[in-house]
């Protein structure tokens, strides 16, 4: 199937009955999308663009390149999003509660999307862990998370992260962590043994 529109053509629209995306390992639920986008060839390009989720605003920008050889995305996004929403949409992410101040570029080709994101937040529980102040600059792609850097407080002192989140349960995770000035009573609060 090919999309060709000859002439440049801009329109506003809204998508007020849900919008849904669903792969092996992304169900994503949007309840509004609201914008403008204009039509060059086969060019969509997006003028911002606000998808609601419940509570939750993003903002898109950007293009897609429907069809050839060159079809595919090249879109930013920022705003706001609540971790529950995020784990529901990417069921494989460890599930956790708090929220994201999230900005990031949506590139490549329909069938090996890379999302670079960086995200932050004031306070953020994972599973039975505690992280506060917390950033990260991270890459989503079907296969998994690579996180290039992750920062989060301990008390008065710092964690450093890097690694990779598989979403294939044969491949292994891998994070390896680094402490600055962490004390031990502060990391048995943040990161409490199991039972305790």
């Amino acid at each position: 199937q090919s999309l060709l529109f000859r002439r440049k053509r801009f329109c506003r629209f809204t998508v007020a009955g849900g919008v849904r995306l669903d792969s092996d390992n992304v169900h994503v639920r949007v309840d509004r999308v609201e914008g403008g986008v204009s039509v060059d060839g086969r060019t969509l390009a997006l003028r911002p663009t606000l998808v609601v989720a419940g509570s939750d605003r993003l903002t898109l920008t950007g293009e897609t390149r429907v069809g050839g050889p060159s079809a595919g995305y090249d879109a930013s996004v920022a705003g706001r999003l609540d971790s529950a929403t995020l784990g529901a949409w990417f069921p494989t992410i460890p599930r956790s509660t708090g929220v994201l101040t999230v900005s990031g570029r949506l590139t490549g080709a329909p069938a090996q999307p890379r999302f670079m994101v960086q995200a932050s937040t004031e306070g953020l529980d994972w599973r039975e862990f505690r992280l506060s102040k917390t950033t990260a600059d991270a890459v989503l792609t079907r296969e998994g998370v690579r996180i290039d850097r992750l920062l989060t407080a301990v008390g008065a002192g710092r964690v450093h992260g890097s690694g990779t989140v598989s979403f294939r349960k044969a491949d292994p995770s891998r994070v390896a962590l680094a402490f600055t000035n962490v004390r031990t009573a502060d990391l048995r609060r943040a990161f409490p043994a199991p039972g305790s």
